[in-house]
């Protein structure tokens, strides 16, 4: 959740050039120097679209970190105290604001920052707080088609205010006043209006052009992201599903296109699809770039599709550190139990397995010490999944097999853990979860030194010194 501002400027007739010149310094200054300080966005009345300079009248928009980064960092700058003296001689009110924060929706569905060609600003005032929560939860269906149906709808953000109980905001960004009409005549927004309409003591909508002037940034996310390869069908699917349902907004990779879109689409807009081939680099390192200017950040990796990596996995400015910013990172690995219990049947898919495991201990302690990403692999059992044939399954009493819940608890495991578990391997096993022990030295001292680190040899292999603790320099 972002802290939300609207303001209601009102201009001395014929001074809003005046007032856009100053603004234009402060807009400089501030997002050369203020990274909290996210959007500013303004709407002039739809009358003066030909006709800008001469607007007594705009709405502001704003979207900061949290209040302190208005209050006591914005308000406080050198460039918005040359700015305020301005106020008095250009402006016939002074700084009307209301505040609010987002409860659903999206700012920038495409992620591209597009201008658009209407913006419209809907106030919806309930009879009480329980009627605005109520709306509030009708509104969470209207963003959700408006995220994935609406071609021309960039921007639906549903807001509540944070100074009276009874108040809906909603701002909303369209290519055109043709879009605009569509999303209001859509069969969803009647459902809505005859669903809602006896919580809602009065609305009022109104139509803005933009001023191209202003700035559109999408706010670094505050909601975990999650990135999940082969997302598609099986367990991959039913991860993005479970995690959408917590509210973390999800991008699905998987080479099945269409099956990757009309899943995004069906989970709503804080899901999204790309179709990448986790054998090309350049494929998902694209895909990474997009999500973190999207949201903001990276939070998980839950890789369901893997393949074997033959330059050094350390080179993360390759890979992406540029955009890691040290916050913590997770990555889940799917294995499975074949990496740990020989099988007789499949010896490469064993050994394959097994890879996944010691490749995730391998590297976890230096990418925990010098990158705070946290590394570990999900064991499942037989799951029935498409992919498995119904001879195979129907061949394993129904007893010994592992739901697909089992799988997305295991996810959970890790992704909530607060202990910063790294290194570890989680067998799922029909409805249990079971720490599978690291391998002791089995020759004590002897057994260890073999796998020391030496680090003129990490560093010939990885460019840079491991600075792992018990490292042999």
């Amino acid at each position: 959740m972002v802290f939300i501002i609207y303001g209601n400027l009102q201009f001395v007739p014929g001074r809003y050039d005046d007032w856009q010149v100053a603004y234009d310094k402060l807009d400089e200054y501030v997002f050369a120097n203020e990274q909290d300080t996210r959007t500013y966005y303004f709407g002039v009345p739809i009358e003066y679209k030909d006709k800008i300079s001469e607007t007594t009248h705009m709405l502001a928009f704003e979207v900061y970190g949290k209040r302190e980064d208005l209050y006591e960092t914005h308000f406080n700058s050198p460039a918005m105290k040359k700015f305020l003296p301005v106020i008095p001689s250009t402006m016939t009110t002074g700084l009307d604001l209301t505040h609010y924060t987002d409860v659903s929706g999206f700012l920038d569905k495409s992620g591209k920052l597009d201008e658009c060609g209407i913006i419209f600003d809907t106030k919806i005032l309930c009879h009480s707080a329980a009627a605005r929560e109520y709306v509030l939860k009708k509104l969470q269906v209207v963003s959700k088609h408006a995220g994935g149906e609406e071609k021309g709808t960039y921007t639906f953000w549903v807001l509540k205010s944070l100074d009276h109980d009874d108040e809906v905001r909603i701002f909303e960004r369209y290519e055109s006043f043709e879009a605009m009409q569509a999303h209001q005549r859509s069969s969803i927004i009647v459902d809505f209006w005859m669903e809602a309409k006896d919580e809602i003591k009065s609305m009022d909508g109104r139509t803005y052009v933009p001023n191209h002037k202003a700035t559109l940034k999408m706010p670094p996310s505050t909601q975990k992201v999650a990135i999940i390869t082969g997302a598609a069908s099986g367990m991959g699917e039913a991860l993005a599903t479970h995690l959408i349902s917590k509210d973390w907004p999800v991008t699905c990779l998987d080479l099945q296109r269409g099956t990757g879109e009309a899943l995004a689409a069906s989970l709503g807009p804080n899901a999204s699809f790309f179709e990448a081939n986790v054998a090309d680099y350049d494929s998902q390192a694209r895909v990474f770039q997009a999500v973190f200017e999207k949201w903001g950040r990276v939070d998980a990796l839950c890789a369901n599709a893997g393949i074997v990596d033959k330059s050094s996995i350390y080179v993360l400015k390759y890979k992406g550190s540029d955009v890691t910013q040290r916050q913590e990172e997770r990555s889940s690995r799917r294995a499975s139990v074949a990496g740990i219990y020989p099988h007789e049947t499949y010896p490469e898919y064993n050994g394959a397995k097994a890879a996944v495991i010691n490749f995730a201990r391998g590297v976890a302690p230096v990418l925990k010490l010098k990158e705070n990403i946290l590394i570990n692999t999900v064991l499942p059992g037989i799951v029935p999944t498409k992919i498995i044939p119904q001879e195979m399954l129907d061949a394993v009493s129904e007893d010994c097999l592992t739901p697909i819940d089992t799988i997305v608890r295991a996810y959970d495991h890790f992704l909530a853990d607060e202990n910063q578990q790294t290194g570890e391997a989680l067998e799922c096993s029909v409805q249990s979860h079971f720490i599978v022990p690291k391998q002791e030295y089995v020759n004590g001292t002897f057994s260890a030194r073999a796998c020391t680190v030496w680090e003129p040899l990490y560093k010939m292999m990885h460019g840079e010194n491991s600075e792992l603790p018990d490292a042999i320099p």
